[in-house]
């Protein structure tokens, strides 16, 4: 749980970390929303402002959810989101009200969501059954799940969102719940997490279907995808909601060949996973091509 400070502000970089880890680090600066892709990988941020844009205006209620609970934090969340971009381009406003001076947290928290690539979850605090805080998601805009769709996820605690990865309540669950309690008003904390597909999709609630997986190296470069999303936690002043921040990166293993610093980290992660986080990942069927890939590069 200790976090390791990013003082330099540099984007970060990838670096596998244990599946069941926080991995949490400081971040310093005002650039943890927008701008190019954190890995450096050319074209995706206007790949994925273009794609997000579509979903929002043809899928809009399979990727958006806003729950009474999340309003007030949701209005909060976009008011920053608005007044971060503008300080970007030198502009100073408070776009939120509209002509008659009423605020609609709908209109908001999508107008907002709308200006950056990052996908925005607003987990809010309440008090639980055993007369503590706990936080349940309320409110989010999803538009690149890696595997995992948000009604299903709406109105649940971090210990039921997380239900289904292997361990997770044994090795992690108390440690989140503390993490987010202990938050400090403003600070920005960041990890990384990563998982396999098969294909190139930034929409993907959906595993893809199992293919044959006798892939040839140079077929594993092309169509195996190393994705890595780069979350921000952010705690509200007003509401103490945490914005949960995430960015997609995504890229297949032919991207990261001239990298041997995460390919051998990454080989090192997935030797040591066990059959059922191999499972949960769905790495098990690409698991021989992946390898070999990886072992191939690492020099």
């Amino acid at each position: 749980m200790t976090e390791d400070s990013d003082i330099s502000g540099a984007p970060p970089h990838f670096k596998p970390s244990p599946t069941l880890s926080m991995g949490l680090r400081s971040k310093r600066g005002t650039d943890w929303l927008g701008g190019s892709d954190p890995l450096g990988i050319a074209g995706l941020y206007a790949r994925q402002m273009d794609e997000k844009h579509q979903l929002m205006t043809n899928q809009l209620s399979d990727i958006f959810a806003l729950r009474p609970a999340g309003e007030a934090a949701a209005l909060e969340a976009a008011r920053l989101i608005i007044q971060m971009k503008g300080q970007m381009k030198g502009q100073m406003k408070d776009p939120i009200k509209d002509q008659s001076g009423q605020i609609d947290a709908t209109t908001a928290f999508v107008s907002a969501s709308r200006l950056i690539p990052e996908d925005i979850l607003i987990l809010v605090p309440n008090t639980s059954s055993k007369g503590g805080k706990e936080w349940r998601l309320q409110a989010g805009l999803l538009a690149f799940p890696g595997h995992w769709r948000l009604a299903d996820k709406m109105g649940k605690n971090l210990a039921a969102i997380h239900a289904p990865v292997p361990e997770f309540q044994e090795k992690l669950s108390a440690h989140l719940d503390r993490f987010f309690a202990n938050m400090h008003i403003g600070a920005i904390s960041w990890r990384q997490n990563w998982s396999v597909q098969r294909d190139s999709r930034l929409f993907a609630p959906m595993r893809e279907a199992a293919l044959e997986t006798s892939l040839t190296p140079q077929q594993a470069g092309q169509q195996i995808h190393i994705r890595i999303e780069t979350q921000h936690f952010y705690k509200l002043p007003k509401s103490e909601a945490v914005i949960f921040a995430i960015r997609t990166s995504l890229a297949p293993l032919n991207f990261w060949q001239k990298r041997p610093e995460p390919i051998a980290a990454l080989l090192d992660q997935i030797e040591k996973l066990g059959s059922d986080m191999l499972g949960y990942k769905a790495i098990e069927p690409l698991r021989p091509a992946l390898q070999h890939w990886l072992e191939s590069h690492i020099d």
